[in-house]
């Protein structure tokens, strides 16, 4: 992962295109620009490049490692990320300097919770909460397990 900030603010942001490139370790106008319909537009983007791009709803992820009640194996429910390694992801949720406003941060994600890596807007606050989590996927799972 290679940081990338964002350059435009507020409701015409690009905080998501920035956490992408992150991860993608490119600079960040080799992406589509962020706008409507952006989640289409990036697809098509990374549909050329055999990966896609796919959001999970946090379900019972917990916030903090410390926040897991005794037994949380039996306890939590569906759990999209509880075993394997931690896994380098978009976490996004509600802006802290904008009402009713997400935003994207890099991050890890490893099934007990989360950590900020990288927040690509100048004042590095991150997110209030993780609502949903983006990760990037290989359109072609069986030339991964092959290698």
């Amino acid at each position: 992962m290679k940081p990338v900030d964002q350059d435009r603010f507020g409701g015409d942001g690009n905080c998501w295109q920035a956490c992408v490139a992150s991860l993608l370790e490119l600079p960040l106008h080799d992406l589509p620009p962020q706008g409507p319909r952006y989640g289409k537009t990036l697809g098509d983007f990374l549909a050329t490049r055999g990966l896609k791009y796919c959001e999970v709803c946090r379900g019972s992820l917990v916030r903090q490692k410390s926040d897991l009640p005794p037994m949380a194996e039996m306890v939590l429910g569906w759990q999209p990320f509880w075993y394997g390694p931690r896994l380098l992801c978009v976490l996004c949720g509600p802006s802290p300097r904008h009402a009713g406003m997400d935003h994207c941060v890099v991050g890890y994600l490893d099934g007990l919770g989360f950590e900020v890596l990288h927040d690509p807007h100048p004042d590095r606050t991150g997110v209030v909460d993780v609502t949903h989590v983006g990760l990037l996927v290989s359109l072609n799972v069986a030339q991964l397990i092959l290698r």
